[in-house]
């Protein structure tokens, strides 16, 4: 490398601490991106080094946005809380994952222990709506999924089956 003795140190300091910072979950590019700005000293410009660590952590597969939105979107639905996938390219958006890579995510169809998760979830919801009418309480439950990020497609079928088995 052509870097001076102190930007080297620099330049595997930054590299130790995203290795550690990437050790926990996988992260977007600009996740990193904006870890490794506030790691760099603001008293000179080393944004080269911070795009060397970038480049090196890309070489090593261990930033890529497209595997790191899918991963996203796995843990959101399988949460105890699940998202629906509008609400999932919202926050990927929010992560810095680029347009072009979202819409390469495929949202699919629900697996059943997908569908089993967002059902408990709306078992929790349905005990605070227990004084509601039918209908009423339809539509609140709706109101929920919508507002958990599913389209209304999506939010109609899941409740209908949902009504259906309890």
């Amino acid at each position: 490398m052509d870097l001076v003795l102190g930007e080297e140190l620099l330049f595997k300091s930054l590299l130790d601490k995203s290795f550690k910072f990437l050790s926990y979950r996988p992260r977007s590019k600009a996740e990193v991106w904006g870890f490794l700005n506030s790691k760099i000293p603001e008293e000179k410009d080393y944004w080269e080094i911070r795009d060397k660590v970038l480049e090196k952590l890309e070489a090593l597969n261990l930033i890529n946005d497209l595997e790191f939105a899918e991963w996203l979107k796995e843990q959101r639905l399988s949460s105890r809380n699940p998202k629906g996938f509008l609400a999932i390219k919202q926050e990927l958006l929010l992560k810095g994952v680029a347009r072009e890579l979202i819409s390469q995510i495929n949202p699919g169809s629900l697996d059943p222990d997908k569908e089993a998760n967002i059902f408990s979830f709306l078992v929790r919801k349905e005990k605070v709506l227990k004084y509601s009418l039918g209908h009423q309480r339809k539509q609140k439950l709706l109101q929920i999924l919508r507002g958990r990020g599913f389209d209304f497609g999506e939010s109609q079928r899941l409740l209908d089956k949902f009504l259906a088995n309890h």
